[in-house]
């Protein structure tokens, strides 16, 4: 298998782990129905500090993609499209998760909503675990995919 397929495969895998968030955030919009309003402004003001962090991902991610399409030109254009899409794809979560947070809105769920509580933290699992999970099943089957095309 050539070297300019492993971007195209890690494109695949960050596809599919940014579609199997779709799942976590349609949970988050069933349980925010659950929050009081203080709560839900809290909610609010959190999620808008991490949607922040995820612009500035993506506003390094296009300066960098600038900076590598300009030293690019003599590489295969097949390379080139796929590593500046795997960098628009990969640069915006590693800051993401580079950028501390210094705010969990578990810690806003008063101790007697225990139910409450473990439904939000299963949707901190789910962010961390879907997106990991179909990230790998996406490079693997793409790169199976390609060896049994190419053999």
């Amino acid at each position: 298998m050539k070297f300019e397929y492993i971007p195209f495969m890690m494109n695949i895998g960050l596809f599919l782990g940014y579609l199997a968030l779709v799942h976590c955030h349609c949970k988050i919009n069933k349980l925010k129905n659950d929050l009081s309003l203080e709560q839900l402004i809290i909610y609010n003001k959190i999620k808008n500090k991490r949607l922040l962090n995820f612009l500035i991902g993506i506003f390094i991610a296009i300066i960098v993609i600038l900076f590598y399409y300009k030293n690019s030109i003599h590489q295969n254009l097949f390379l080139r499209i796929n590593i500046i899409i795997l960098i628009l794809l990969l640069l915006p979560i590693i800051i993401y998760y580079i950028i501390p947070v210094k705010k969990f809105f578990l810690e806003y769920i008063h101790k007697d909503d225990e139910i409450i509580k473990k439904d939000w933290f299963n949707v901190y699992q789910c962010m961390k675990y879907q997106f990991s999970i179909f990230f790998v099943i996406g490079f693997l089957l793409s790169g199976f995919i390609l060896f049994i095309i190419y053999q």
